[in-house]
């Protein structure tokens, strides 16, 4: 096998799980999504993020410019909600919210 041939195969590896990861995804797509799953309000998901509700709503809007460790906040929570690396269950993010 070449070098090109495995260069093309690691790219096809990274590219699956960068996408299975969410890491393909925009922050404010992830916390659309956490707010659909879990029902939570911009106050109560601005609490889990440790920011405020007219941050959570400029990011939902697409009008954020966030701090790094907000946007690591949004990751972690979207990897609980959804279960990222989780095999079966629901998550305890969502059990929290019920």
């Amino acid at each position: 096998m070449g070098v090109k041939s495995l260069f093309m195969c690691a790219l096809t590896i990274y590219s699956f799980v960068y996408r299975f990861a969410g890491m393909d995804k925009t922050h404010q797509a992830k916390l659309a999504e956490i707010k659909a799953r879990t029902d939570l309000s911009e106050v109560a998901l601005a609490r889990k993020l440790g920011v405020s509700q007219p941050t959570v709503n400029r990011i939902l809007k697409g009008q954020a410019d966030c701090k790094g460790s907000t946007l690591v906040a949004i990751d972690q929570l979207h990897a609980s909600v959804f279960g990222v690396g989780a095999k079966t269950g629901a998550s305890p993010a969502v059990a929290e919210a019920s």
